[in-house]
């Protein structure tokens, strides 16, 4: 080999040093060995004819490169051993706690997590359960559901209050008449709709002028709709429903107005008992507004259940939970 082969070989060899791959890789460990090829090609040549006493140092710092590119060889083929060594004790671990080994794993409870906290759309819970379910760590899940539970628990009362008295309005015969009176040969007003009269009928009072179904239910929707505005961070949320839900002659009929007064104080009892458990909160009003959005929810679940017994299911016009 020639001079100028010689220094073609150590610049190319050069030039792979400075373009080397990332260490701890096949790529690496297979430039290293060409490097190490090329300069023993080098060094071999050095070692005969009849200057080879006159190169024997040039020899030895070639030998010393090899060696150090031996080193390094070494080194990456340890950083791959590990990488290996580390990605089987995962799958180990995965192994083990995958539905086929000997110990399933414990999954989150994506759609009760989402009912807990008020969400009772199924096909949000459907998506987020395929979405989720997998990833989210099932203790997050389970004190989501306690923290929920530990508010909701003090509203069991009044939600039973809520659900009666509304049960006794909608199966009363007073409420049937009521509906009856105001149909006419064109039109069937259901109870529901006859919780308060502003749904259905023109300010004129005629009989004979009553809304068509659609009216009725874009009138009848706007006040669910308000219903679902209702702010939960305050002591008022009752007669706000009620407000929406009932007209003035109902709401002050003797029979119901002093249910109605009997479960706003019950639920102010509750919303006080519950703040106390986070008396020390320098931002009670956030806390009061979780507090009060969980009753909240569990009365429009409440009243979604009437909703859609006379108008078929999914016709709640149901915008999201707070």
């Amino acid at each position: 080999m020639n001079r100028k082969s010689i220094k073609y070989i150590l610049s190319e060899a050069s030039d792979k040093i400075r373009a080397l791959p990332e260490t701890g890789t096949h790529e690496y460990s297979n430039a290293i060995d060409e490097l190490i090829t090329n300069l023993r090609d080098v060094k071999h040549t050095l070692r005969s004819g009849k200057n080879r006493l006159k190169y024997r140092k040039e020899s030895g710092n070639l030998q010393r490169a090899i060696e150090s590119l031996r080193y390094l060889r070494r080194q990456s083929e340890r950083l791959i051993k590990d990488d290996y060594n580390k990605t089987d004790r995962l799958v180990e671990r995965l192994d083990a706690y995958s539905p086929s080994g000997t110990q399933a794993i414990t999954k989150c409870d994506i759609p009760a997590t989402l009912t807990a906290i008020g969400i009772d759309s199924e096909s949000v819970k459907k998506a987020l359960s395929t979405a989720l379910t997998d990833f989210v760590p099932y203790y997050l899940c389970s004190a989501t559901q306690e923290a929920s539970k530990a508010y909701s628990k003090f509203f069991i009362k009044s939600i039973t209050m809520f659900n009666s008295l509304l049960e006794d309005i909608l199966k009363s015969v007073w409420l049937s008449k009521r509906a009856h009176s105001f149909s006419n040969s064109d039109n069937v007003i259901l109870r529901f709709e006859a919780l308060n009269t502003s749904n259905f009928i023109n300010t004129t009072g005629n009989d004979d002028s009553i809304y068509d179904y659609d009216k009725r239910m874009e009138k009848l929707n706007k006040s669910m709709v308000k219903i679902q505005s209702i702010n939960p961070s305050g002591y008022t949320i009752i007669n706000e429903i009620f407000n929406n839900l009932f007209d003035y002659k109902l709401r002050s009929a003797s029979v119901y107005s002093g249910r109605i007064s009997a479960l706003n104080e019950q639920f102010k009892k509750e919303m006080k008992e519950a703040e106390l458990i986070n008396q020390d909160n320098p931002d009670l009003i956030i806390e009061r507004a979780r507090i009060g959005r969980d009753f909240l929810n569990a009365a429009l679940q409440t009243i979604k259940k009437y909703y859609e017994s006379f108008f078929g299911e999914n016709t709640f016009p149901h915008l999201g939970s707070f």
